[in-house]
């Protein structure tokens, strides 16, 4: 019986592992939060002030888009939730708007650059407040999973720090990747253990390049979930 059950195990384990190099079968509640703040986009020399979008901000969503499109969307398998992160925390959508991918890339594509500040510890809140609750239609029996994309801008890190304890304690993993004006400590202080490069966070050098880590990204959400 012990020889069957560890042949099982290695079986299930082998098939996850073949469906993470672009995609796979998937079952969490998943997360984005991205970083809407005004460091995203200012530094791009065409973006002017009260524009809804900027090349950094496109890419941002058609990174999210695509990991959406590489996942299993539906009930009972992966459902995903909007959190924005500027000058405070905002639930864009909740785990129960989406019922499939066609719905969910419209909904994401969609989405304006609003500018602010970088307030990570509003959007850790709003996560597990209004995202991660059943009262909003969290499926406490599946993972829930947070993946962020922001320069890690932030000044109050005792205020981040408390939020990414709190959501941490929750039982919610988090992912984030960043550019090359990343704060990495920043960084590293929301993202779940064991806090590694390329394992937890993952770097590119401009948010336009999120592509660069898709794979290495999926692949991490994949065998976490499977």
């Amino acid at each position: 019986m012990t020889s069957r059950l560890n042949l099982f195990v290695a079986i299930v384990a082998l098939t996850c592992l073949s469906e993470t190099a672009e995609s796979c079968e998937t079952v969490m509640d998943l997360c984005f939060i991205l970083d809407s703040s005004q460091s995203t986009c200012a530094s791009h020399p065409n973006y002017k002030k009260g524009d809804i979008t900027c090349s950094a901000w496109t890419a941002m969503l058609d990174f999210a888009k695509n990991v959406v499109s590489n996942l299993t969307i539906g009930v009972g398998q992966t459902r995903v939730a909007m959190d924005r992160c500027y000058s405070k925390g905002q639930r864009v959508w909740n785990l129960t708007r989406g019922a499939d991918s066609s719905t969910l890339v419209p909904l994401i594509v969609g989405m304006n650059y609003t500018a602010g500040t970088t307030n990570m510890s509003g959007a850790l809140d709003v996560a597990r407040n209004l995202i991660f609750s059943p009262t909003y239609g969290d499926d406490v029996t599946i993972p829930n999973v947070c993946l962020a994309i922001t320069d890690a801008g932030w000044t109050d890190r005792a205020a981040v720090q408390t939020s990414a304890d709190a959501i941490h304690a929750a039982g919610v993993k988090i992912y984030a990747i960043g550019n090359q004006g990343t704060d990495v400590d920043n960084l590293k202080q929301i993202v779940s253990e064991p806090k590694q490069y390329n394992q937890n966070y993952f770097m590119v050098d401009r948010f336009e390049n999120l592509m660069q880590v898709h794979s290495l990204v999926t692949q991490q959400l994949c065998q976490y979930s499977c």
